[in-house]
């Protein structure tokens, strides 16, 4: 159908353009606001500012004056923060929430029943 079609394309974006990959470096221009509506890309930048960038196990490693998380992070286009988190947050809880409210409303009013089955009565079958 239309719908899973059109779906099918939308999940394609999403991940194509979420950082993990295509790195957000590497997003041409015109492609960059994907990423920043995306729930995948904001996803992606929270596991990483986590991983990278709030414990001290790549603390050794040293850059161009950055730890090993921050050069790895500018490298491959991802801000760098740990604040990048809570920003995650912040767009990922109400994103999910109006997706829900979207999704109850359609589900209240669009009802799909498929199609009409032709049935049998019993008394019409001969033994």
């Amino acid at each position: 159908s239309t719908v899973q079609g059109v779906g099918t394309f939308v999940l394609l974006l999403m991940t194509q353009f979420g950082g993990y990959i295509v790195a957000p470096s590497a997003i041409p221009d015109w492609f960059e606001w994907i990423f920043w509506i995306n729930p995948f890309g904001w996803a992606m930048q929270a596991l990483l500012a986590n991983e990278f960038q709030t414990g001290s196990k790549y603390d050794n490693v040293s850059v161009k004056g950055q730890t090993g998380g921050d050069s790895f992070l500018s490298v491959k286009g991802f801000r760098l923060g740990a604040a990048r988190i809570g920003y995650a947050f912040a767009f990922l809880i109400p994103f999910a929430i109006v997706s829900v409210f979207i999704l109850g409303l359609v589900l209240s009013y669009v009802r799909y029943e498929g199609k009409k089955k032709a049935t049998v009565k019993d008394e019409n079958i001969d033994e």
